[in-house]
């Protein structure tokens, strides 16, 4: 059950990833510079 789990945890992890990858992409080829103030910076 635990295995499952994991597995499960992981792949959600890779969908968020690629989700988030791929917006930030999409906003920096749209130049929308507003949005980009409104996201998480890591500080």
């Amino acid at each position: 059950m635990k295995l499952v789990s994991f597995i499960y945890l992981f792949l959600l992890l890779g969908l968020i990833n690629l989700f988030s990858t791929s917006h930030y992409k999409w906003m920096l080829e749209s130049g929308d510079i507003d949005n980009l103030s409104q996201l998480p910076s890591g500080r």
